[in-house]
């Protein structure tokens, strides 16, 4: 039962209710979901079930919001709304999270975890491909004169006849499909979509022709169309990369990564980003504004940075980049938390992928599948402030899952480094990045 409720929450995090119908806006049903979801598996782990809580992932994360809550306090621009920001965090991707972690407990559930998925990312991309060919429809109409949809703006429907025959659009400027709520910005809409690609695509059978025509080509196909329609830049970057890394396994390092190269090539020459270049337009220059920003902001404020969820506020604009976000907010303790929840799962997803017992096969696919779509959110999350979206945490939940899953199955031994290794590593990561960024800022300059 708790494993129901929890498909339903996750189907609501990416389809929400209240954005499809209005009628529902005032009821909280994604936070009611989530609370029956975790009384069911409360119930659940009482009645016997092991679920991960005493992962290195858990200790880091809760660390991590209490950092958040350390940060706010003080942050000169702490207040009331501060404070329910982390709350908010707590609510949502925590709760993801700790819900992923208390409710996918078999590989079984993995799998449907990757089927529903793969039908949020569908519901997503037809509602974006609708909206997409509503637009070229609008264009090929202005283009032959005809401006007006048949009985629309007349005279009954709008007091301001003049208003009905005013361009609503310019048929020359690029078009960027943007959905409702979580998915309103194209390239948050665009990042989500390649995250949850390895999942439809790693549910391919060998042998099974229609099966995978149905459930797996054809979904496919949608999602990229949803993906063509967005015209997101980082998310070409990112798409390349999960290409490049999903035939990795069969390639080598060096084929794969010119497979990437060749990719992103052709996803340009087949308008992928539309009249957008990849070159430093304004929306770029904007960007390194921003990270520049961000790094100012960490050299004020070096430990403990400028407060939980006050980039936008002290910069006016957001970060463009979960690493510059992430960084200039929480100071360099809360990156290294933040990093080392990412560093250990991409470990553990490591480790698991490089086992050659024929025994763990199925582990090895559906540790590959999160791997890449993991790698391929934080490729995009370089130009996006999404150091804290819902849908990075239930990655990190289902890889932190998928490990405890080999543990017990002894295909996956606990880490032979030692905490000072991990600190090294991990501080060494965070500090390689911030100078990458410097650097970066300095060649431009």
């Amino acid at each position: 039962m708790s494993f129901a409720l929890f498909v339903v929450y996750l189907l609501m995090i990416f389809v929400r209710p209240s954005e499809q119908f209005y009628e529902l806006r005032e009821w909280p049903l994604i936070e009611i979901t989530s609370i029956l979801a975790l009384l069911g598996a409360a119930l659940a782990v009482l009645m016997g079930t092991r679920p991960p809580l005493r992962s290195v992932q858990v200790t880091l994360i809760v660390a991590l919001v209490i950092w958040m809550t350390f940060t706010v306090g003080l942050s000169p621009l702490r207040s009331v709304e501060s404070f329910e920001k982390v709350l908010g965090f707590v609510k949502g991707p925590l709760t993801a999270f700790m819900l992923v972690l208390l409710n996918v407990t078999t590989v079984r559930r993995v799998r449907a975890i990757a089927f529903f998925l793969t039908i949020a990312a569908v519901v997503l991309s037809e509602r974006t491909i609708s909206d997409y060919q509503r637009h070229a429809e609008e264009v090929a109409r202005s283009a032959s004169g005809d401006l007006e949809t048949p009985g629309a703006n007349t005279e009954w429907d709008n007091p301001d006849p003049e208003a009905g025959r005013r361009v609503r659009f310019d048929p020359n400027q690029e078009f960027r499909v943007m959905n409702k709520g979580l998915f309103g910005d194209p390239n948050d809409l665009a990042l989500t979509l390649i995250a949850i690609l390895p999942f439809t695509i790693i549910q391919r059978r060998s042998g099974a022709y229609l099966r995978n025509v149905l459930f797996v080509w054809l979904p496919v196909a949608v999602i990229l169309y949803g993906i063509y329609a967005t015209k997101s830049r980082g998310g070409v970057l990112a798409l390349a990369a999960v290409i490049g890394l999903l035939v990795r396994h069969k390639l080598g390092n060096y084929l794969s990564v010119a497979t990437t190269g060749v990719m992103l090539v052709a996803l340009l020459g087949a308008g992928f980003v539309g009249s957008r270049s990849m070159s430093i337009d304004q929306s770029a220059s904007g960007r390194i504004e921003m990270w520049s920003a961000g790094l100012q902001n960490l050299k004020q404020s070096p430990v403990w940075g400028i407060g939980f969820r006050n980039f936008d506020a002290i910069n006016v604009k957001a970060a463009h980049s979960s690493f510059v976000e992430c960084f200039a907010e929480l100071g360099i303790v809360g990156y290294v938390l933040w990093l080392g929840v990412l560093l250990l799962t991409l470990d553990d997803l490591r480790l698991i992928h490089a086992s050659t017992n024929e025994e763990a096969a199925d582990l090895r696919k559906w540790s590959r599948a999160i791997q890449v779509s993991l790698i391929g959110f934080l490729v995009g999350s370089i130009f996006l402030s999404r150091a804290y979206d819902v849908q990075m945490f239930i990655l990190i939940g289902l890889g932190t899952v998928i490990a405890e899953l080999a543990r017990r199955r002894g295909y996956l031994a606990r880490s032979q480094r030692g905490v000072l290794v991990w600190i090294y590593i991990v501080g060494g990561t965070a500090v390689s990045t911030i100078i990458g960024y410097w650097l970066y800022m300095r060649l431009l300059r």
